[in-house]
């Protein structure tokens, strides 16, 4: 090996020596990580609905979140607040497929969730949470009697569910 770098010019023994340095951080970078399962590919799933929280239970939380703050707004004493829901919150979940060929004709494609382990619970990776589509919110509220007031309702819905104004319906209360 001396033999080797004494034909070489100070140029390429500074060339080699860096070559060497690189090589030495590419290993020890690999060494330091850890082991990757080979599970198969994963791929994204199909979007799903959330389990966590179902559809009522998510426009009850959106409702009582929006009614808390409109009637903490200068000019509406009380706000009780509507919504529907298009669809609720989805899930797009990462999937592992694993393909077996039998004869040269056939072949299988398994796909199950990939999953993740903390502790001693297992839970799916999520590659994208999708917010709840709504439909329409209606806001009845003290003071709504006031055109401004009305507007001034409207356009906070709009800017916290970020919806067109159409889907919103501000009614005073009796």
């Amino acid at each position: 090996m001396t033999k080797v770098l004494d034909r070489l010019s100070d140029k390429q023994k500074k060339l080699v020596s860096w070559l060497a340095i690189a090589v030495l951080i590419v290993v020890g970078f690999l060494m330091v990580q850890p082991p990757k399962q080979q599970f198969g590919t994963p791929t994204q799933a199909e979007t799903k609905n959330s389990s966590n929280l179902d559809f009522a239970a998510e426009a009850q939380y959106i409702e009582k979140r929006l009614s808390e703050l409109l009637s903490a707004v200068a000019g509406i004493r009380r706000a009780d607040v509507f919504v529907t829901l298009e669809r609720g919150t989805r899930l797009n979940i990462a999937e592992e497929s694993t393909y077996e060929q039998r004869n040269n004709a056939e072949t299988r494609r398994t796909t199950t969730p990939a999953l993740v382990r903390s502790g001693q619970s297992e839970s799916p990776i999520v590659l994208e949470e999708t917010w709840p589509q709504i439909r329409g919110v209606l806001v009845v509220a003290d003071g709504a009697d006031d055109p401004q007031v009305r507007f001034t309702i409207a356009h906070a819905v709009q800017t916290v569910l970020q919806i067109e104004m159409y889907r919103i319906e501000v009614l005073p209360r009796n």
